[in-house]
């Protein structure tokens, strides 16, 4: 009989809930940084699987609920930015049956880089608890654990994949991430062998030159730059030169973070607030900004590269200077007053974008797909707008001056008031277009 999706992850869940409750003790302390004095809170709700704790470890039968609640309310009070206490806080509430309350608290540690509480929050989705069951979110978030090397999350992960629950069956994925656990120097004999049966087992069944293929990526495998930077963005919102490749940074507020020539290709900042960030020369190569509010945003001399900014993206007034931005992909973007002076935009798409007041002097936008873009007063002296496509494009009192205009398409354009004063223009396209009182070249010269 062909079993539910429910019904599947079942299974999996008693496995996971089983590792959580029965073998955390078996972890040992670590030697990360501890934020804040020990505190009652510690005291009454430390978790073993925290790295980050400062107090013996508590069962989470023995934590006196209503007790480790009024302490860790205390202590969030005390110390809001202090994530141990978050994540703490969160267990003494769902000590007292309060899921819904618990979860929100571990996603606040989450959010903050806290191994511990993305864990916690990941078997939350896993188990329906306090938040609607979702294997996609939990290996979300356990994705995020994994890498700051928590080892219940490497197993779970593992796991996800073995299984396909949440993710796409991949055993050589799981075969790396149980063999991740297995290394982990923080736990006990007892742990470290129950991970490394399962990596053994799994590793009978790969083809030879897949194994291999992993062993080479665990050979080169260094998470502790990438936890650290990461808690670094978040803590301090300043992480200039950081390695953050292929992060997911959709649950932050990055508002005015220094990423200045951080290395964050491929990463997903969809939705993500970065208003007046610093990207300053940073290496954006195929990063996905799909909603992302980046108004005030100095990307001068950044590599973004076949980016993806579909939907609404905020740029207004960002700072875009001599950036990279061949093959970038915008639909209804606003840059409206953006700064793009010697911007390379070749082969880019525009579409529907608004870059009212825009500066685009000396942009190279050859072979640039503009089609009813809003350009209206928008600079682009000395531009290079070779065989761009500007069809319905709305360029009213846009400055055009010097600009080079061979095989460009004007179809259907507004280009009333617009100065082309010195534009070198060739094979242009001008059907149907408005070019009244346009200024600097004769109208009848380009019907």
């Amino acid at each position: 009989m062909t079993q539910s999706p429910t019904q599947r992850f079942a299974p999996v869940c008693c496995q996971l809930v089983t590792l959580v409750i029965t073998l955390t003790t078996l972890i040992s302390s670590s030697a990360a940084p501890k934020a804040a004095e020990p505190h009652l809170c510690d005291q009454l709700t430390a978790s073993a699987l925290d790295i980050e704790r400062v107090a013996d470890a508590v069962s989470f039968e023995d934590i006196d609920g209503a007790l480790a609640v009024n302490a860790c309310e205390a202590a969030v009070d005390a110390f809001p930015k202090v994530t141990r206490f978050q994540y703490q806080l969160g267990r003494a509430l769902a000590r007292t049956d309060k899921d819904v309350e618990a979860q929100v608290w571990h996603l606040k540690a989450a959010r903050g880089a806290h191994a511990a509480g993305q864990y916690s929050h990941g078997l939350g989705y896993a188990l329906g608890r306090g938040v609607p069951q979702s294997s996609r979110n939990a290996v979300w978030w356990w994705r995020k654990a994994a890498e700051q090397q928590l080892a219940n999350a490497q197993f779970n992960l593992a796991n996800m994949y073995e299984q396909g629950e949440g993710v796409k069956r991949d055993t050589a994925e799981a075969y790396l991430w149980y063999s991740l656990a297995a290394r982990q120097e923080t736990l006990r004999l007892e742990l470290q062998e129950r991970f490394a049966h399962e990596r053994d087992r799994l590793a009978a069944t790969l083809d030879p030159s897949l194994r291999e293929s992993v062993e080479l990526r665990l050979a080169t495998w260094t998470p502790g730059f990438v936890a650290e930077h990461y808690r670094q963005l978040v803590n301090t919102k300043d992480c200039a030169r950081c390695v953050l490749k292929r992060g997911d940074f959709r649950h932050l507020s990055l508002s005015r973070v220094n990423l200045h020539g951080a290395e964050l290709e491929w990463g997903n900042f969809r939705g993500v607030y970065m208003r007046g960030a610093n990207l300053n020369g940073a290496n954006l190569e195929h990063a996905h900004f799909s909603g992302a509010n980046l108004r005030g945003a100095n990307l001068a001399n950044a590599n973004l590269y076949y980016a993806n900014l579909y939907g609404t993206t905020y740029l207004y007034g960002a700072n875009l200077d001599y950036a990279d931005m061949r093959k970038v992909r915008l639909m209804n973007a606003d840059l409206t007053k953006a700064s793009l002076r010697h911007t390379d935009l070749r082969e880019s798409h525009f579409g529907n974008c608004i870059f009212i007041g825009a500066n685009l002097t000396g942009a190279n936008l050859e072979l640039a797909i503009m089609r009813s873009a809003d350009l209206r007063g928008a600079d682009l002296s000395n531009a290079n707008l070779s065989n761009a496509d500007f069809s319905n494009a709305n360029l009213e009192g846009a400055n055009l001056s010097g600009a080079k205009l061979n095989g460009t398409s004007f179809k259907e354009a507004n280009l009333l008031k617009a100065n082309l004063t010195g534009a070198t223009i060739a094979n242009a396209d001008f059907t149907n277009a408005k070019i009244l009182n346009i200024i600097g070249v004769d109208p009848r010269t380009l019907q």
